[in-house]
């Protein structure tokens, strides 16, 4: 009775793991998505808020509170929750006491860039927490769509003459997004992902991704961001091969 027990709760806990792996995957396919989103409404509607505000973090709560309830460290993960909420509260009213003049942003924005890193920062942490080696390839293989998304979207923005400027001044293409280096910083990291990518059913998709990628990031998007970016991953990847291709020699 106790090993049916058992098996049980052993069922229960991979089914749990499976839908909370599943549901990361899907948050990361629907990111491009809830970008587009959020740019199509805040231009249409002139505002700060969209229905991707309310959405995007839906998934990754649910991943946090699940890891919270089955840690064995709540007692202190909550400490270095309080101590950096403290210290999110001491920097907004030290910026809002000593006012440079240097800033155009104001507590609320200061508040929200820190909401923003903080949530970016836990979610990395939820990643490679549920995302152990084995289950890798399900997360590049969602990357991979990710990306696939992002560039079909760029492409589509430019044959209809819908993308908007990097720059106000009018120069530079970045699609239905809003910041011209935000898409490039997404997407420079993509690179190394995909780079890392050893699926030989995935290796065409990859290779013409980075193509479209390169000549997106390097010569349209118009940021340095972008260019160096591309170039920085190109050069870490061929150096990491070179280095993993020496070591397995030395070691035959």
């Amino acid at each position: 009775m106790e090993k049916v027990q058992a098996d049980v709760t052993k069922k229960k806990k991979i089914d749990t793991k499976n839908l909370i792996e599943n549901l990361l995957v899907i948050f990361v396919i629907l990111c491009p998505v809830f970008d587009i989103i959020s740019f199509v409404f805040r231009n249409t509607f002139n505002t700060s808020l969209s229905p991707s505000t309310i959405l995007r973090p839906i998934i990754p709560l649910i991943a946090i509170i699940d890891l919270f309830i089955k840690s064995k460290h709540k007692i202190k993960m909550f400490i270095i929750a309080v101590i950096y909420g403290v210290y999110a509260l001491a920097h907004l009213l030290l910026f809002n006491t000593a006012n440079t003049g240097f800033s155009y942003s104001n507590v609320v924005h200061e508040m929200q860039y820190i909401m923003n890193y903080t949530f970016m920062i836990i979610i990395l942490f939820v990643y490679a927490y549920v995302f152990k080696d084995k289950e890798k390839g399900k997360l590049q293989r969602a990357i991979t769509s990710s990306v696939s998304i992002y560039i079909a979207s760029i492409l589509l923005a430019i044959i209809t003459n819908t993308s908007s400027t990097t720059y106000i001044e009018g120069t530079g293409i970045k699609g239905w997004f809003e910041s011209g280096n935000s898409i490039s910083a997404v997407l420079t990291l993509s690179i190394f992902v995909l780079l890392s990518n050893k699926d030989r059913n995935y290796r065409k998709i990859i290779i013409g991704e980075i193509i479209i990628m390169g000549i997106f990031l390097c010569i349209l998007i118009g940021t340095r961001v972008g260019l160096f970016g591309f170039i920085v991953a190109l050069l870490s990847f061929i150096f990491a091969e070179i280095v993993r291709k020496d070591n397995k020699e030395s070691k035959d």
